[in-house]
């Protein structure tokens, strides 16, 4: 008979085991239910970051850093 200093801890004990086990599970299915939703998406993802990357090359030589004030009218 165990005492209350000596008490078995959770994880330990048959009730703990079987939630370890299912967790497990669950995580494992999770795993290649996402790795194969993102398989699925990379064509879909491909064009997207293809897009993001050349708008930023194509506003490489716009010159949009130098903000020089326009010249003044001669009246």
């Amino acid at each position: 008979m165990m005492t209350e200093d000596h008490k078995m801890p959770f994880w330990r004990t048959p009730m703990g085991i079987a939630m370890l086990v299912v967790t497990a599970m669950v995580l494992v299915w999770h795993g290649f239910a996402t790795s194969s939703f993102v398989i699925h998406m990379l064509p879909l993802l491909f064009p997207l970051i293809l897009c993001v990357v050349m708008h930023g090359f194509m506003h490489r030589g716009h010159g949009h850093g130098a903000h020089v004030p326009a010249p003044a009218k001669k009246d």
